[in-house]
């Protein structure tokens, strides 16, 4: 009796231990829910800002020769996937200044496009994320 009232006693404590983990995973699912339509717009709008990189960069005549690392312009803004998965990098600011410097020199009226892209979804964007995760536990 004794052992069994010793295993009841450890699965009380184990039970304590799991609400805690039950109320994180709890919280984290409902910020998903939410989550999911901030990813959905952010999604949309880097689609939008890469259609627009498309345009005003990858097909920008005196960018054609520019060296973004390794890479040229057209072979990292020349279709619109390019340019999202090259606009993530900035986004996420991963080598965003390999990318940015060599376009600005270029044509320093882009300047104000990638300002623009990294003020609303690195420091706007991103940060809602984070509150969204902060808000919901």
């Amino acid at each position: 009796r004794i052992i069994r009232l010793v295993r009841l006693v450890r699965l009380v404590k184990l039970i304590r231990l799991l609400h805690g983990l039950y109320v994180i995973l709890m919280a984290f699912w409902h910020a998903m829910q939410t989550m999911s339509f901030l990813l959905a717009m952010m999604l949309f709008g880097l689609m939008i800002y890469a259609i627009m990189a498309v345009n005003l960069i990858g097909r920008n005549a005196s960018l054609r020769d520019v060296r973004i690392g390794t890479d040229t312009v057209p072979d990292r803004f020349g279709t619109v996937y390019k340019s999202m998965y090259s606009l993530f990098e900035l986004m996420t600011l991963e080598g965003w200044e390999a990318v940015a410097r060599p376009i600005v020199q270029e044509q320093p009226a882009l300047f104000l496009f990638i300002v623009s892209f990294i003020m609303i979804f690195t420091f706007g964007m991103l940060n809602m994320v984070v509150a969204l995760v902060i808000d919901k536990t």
